[in-house]
């Protein structure tokens, strides 16, 4: 009886082991857009902590260029790469290899605000011209 309860103890945890999912993407232990929307030709930052066990580069067609530059280590334990929003506005998606599988994100491209138009000149009404009335004034015609 001594000996079965270290070999069940033994194998309860080898068990424990085999049943553990390893190396599953969850949502919390991916990475992230620094933010949900973005206008048109703004810099999207995409970060992970390096035990997120991510690899590659990150594409998405919402992208210019559809896929960001490498990532680099932002010290002490971030991985961060920026890329550009593109210019047609809609719901896109990322993509990037975590944990052994490919993890999306989405986010969104809104509509270039357009400027405001500039309200038309305003014109200052001209001075009224202003015509003498009758004849000239000659000066004193006096007499010698």
């Amino acid at each position: 009886m001594n000996r079965t309860a270290p070999v069940l103890g033994l194998t309860a945890a080898a068990l424990a082991l085999v049943f553990t999912p390893a190396g599953n993407a969850q949502s919390g232990d991916t990475y992230s857009l620094d933010k949900a929307e973005y206008l048109p030709g703004e810099t999207i930052t995409v970060s992970y902590d390096v035990t997120a066990n991510c690899e590659g580069t990150v594409g998405s067609t919402g992208f210019v260029g559809h896929v960001a530059p490498e990532f680099q280590l932002d010290p002490p334990n971030i991985m961060r790469t920026k890329a550009t929003a593109g210019n047609w506005a809609g719901e896109y998606r990322t993509s990037l290899k975590c944990g052994g599988e490919y993890v999306s994100k989405s986010f969104r491209v809104l509509e270039q605000a357009k400027a405001p138009e500039a309200p038309a000149p305003v014109q200052k009404p001209k001075a009224p011209i202003v015509k003498p009335k009758g004849a000239p004034q000659t000066g004193g015609g006096g007499t010698v």
